[in-house]
């Protein structure tokens, strides 16, 4: 079946944009929004990443834990990702690292819609991603968020030139891009589905091969985790808790209290205890978890923290939603639009917050970019059809 057509030729200049974005990010993340540890989580990153450059590989210790070794509780992605900031120079390194990678996929969102809609388009694109306020809040913490949206961004990419090209090499990138993003993140199975299932419409070999490139490049993963903890962990071990806190009433807090009273059931029948506590809970009060869940679905769509974030995205989102009234606009966003709703499928069930809703944001600065473009060109097509014949 065949694709709408896509723009050739475009020139988007993505090396010098994203060698200047990269260096602009670097010092934007690790100068003026550094927070290092504004979220609590980032204490535990920043334990387990001391613990890999200290030889004990991907094992930490909460706190409140005691002496329960954690194997698979945090991305193991992001850990090395960190570890190797820290031994760059500290956690300085490690943010300014994270901004600057932050800044490359600004870079990237704009060779995207140069590829889907055009150079001007694509330059929109990175403008807006460049601008987003979420990106450099969250470079400047020590969270796997913004790593997971660079894969994530770098894995589109990289499945939009396999499929343009015909490339084996290019799909086997892209396959390595998912399962690095997996393991930075669990909603990374998504991205997976996303692009496996947008490369059988379009690159059937390409399809074949990204996903068993990703296949091949996460199994070592579950099979360490059998090794440690007796059980099949795909991925990770704070799921259980999160469906927990995500659709209760309890602050996470409570989670936690819960956890360091029950250590004696080990990692991995902790998070089971807590799909199961989930799992009761919807059973009791299903219409309570259903009107949950709507709202979550709801703060995905359009945040609900205040200030300039919120407005940011809203005016975003406005021209966004113009790019999908536009019949070739909304054609071009097919994948950016899989990916984001896949990510919805297995982040909403969870939780959802400005945090968490990062990962799929510069799809909406991609679409406003198309919904701008498109704007453009109709006023164009105006003015001209309105000028007198000359």
């Amino acid at each position: 079946m065949s694709a709408p057509a896509r723009p050739r030729g475009t020139g988007f200049p993505l090396a010098p944009l994203a060698a200047v974005a990269a260096l602009g990010g670097a010092v934007v993340a690790a100068r003026f929004t550094a927070a290092p540890y504004a979220n609590l989580d980032s204490h535990a990153f920043e334990s387990l990443a001391r613990a890999l450059l200290d030889g004990r590989g991907f094992v930490y210790r909460e706190p409140m834990l005691g002496t329960l070794d954690l194997y698979a509780f945090r991305s193991p992605v992001y850990a090395a990702f960190l570890a190797l900031g820290l031994r760059l120079g500290g956690i300085p390194a490690a943010l300014a690292l994270q901004g600057a990678i932050a800044g490359v996929a600004a870079a990237l969102v704009g060779a995207i819609g140069a590829r889907l809609a055009g150079r001007r388009a694509g330059l929109i694109a990175f403008a807006l991603a460049l601008l987003w306020p979420a990106s450099w809040v969250f470079a400047g913490q020590i969270l796997s968020e913004t790593l997971y949206a660079v894969l994530a961004v770098t894995a589109v990419w990289l499945g939009l030139e396999a499929a343009e090209r015909r490339s084996a090499a290019r799909a086997v990138l892209c396959g390595l891009a998912c399962a690095l993003a997996l393991l930075a993140r669990p909603p990374g199975v998504a991205l997976l589905l996303a692009l496996v299932g947008w490369l059988s419409w379009r690159y059937r070999r390409g399809a074949v091969v990204c996903g068993l490139v990703a296949l091949v490049a996460w199994a070592p993963w579950p099979v360490r985790n059998a090794r440690h903890l007796h059980a099949f962990v795909p991925l990770l071990t704070s799921g259980g808790i999160n469906a927990w806190a995500g659709n209760g009433e309890a602050p996470v807090s409570e989670g936690w209290v819960l956890m360091s009273r029950h250590t004696g059931l080990g990692e991995v029948g902790l998070d089971r205890m807590f799909w199961r506590l989930a799992l009761a809970e919807a059973r009791r009060e299903p219409a309570r978890v259903a009107r949950r869940m709507a709202a979550k679905a709801v703060a995905y769509l359009v945040p609900r923290e205040p200030g300039r974030i919120r407005w940011f995205h809203g005016a975003a989102l406005l021209f966004a939603l113009g790019a999908l009234l536009v019949p070739a606009a909304r054609a071009r966003l097919t994948l950016p639009a899989l990916v984001w709703l896949a990510h919805a499928a297995v982040t909403v069930p969870l939780v959802v917050g400005d945090r968490y809703r990062l990962p799929t944001e510069w799809v909406v600065a991609l679409a406003a970019g198309l919904g701008i473009d498109a704007l453009l060109a109709l006023r164009g097509a105006r003015r001209a059809a309105a000028a007198p014949n000359g």
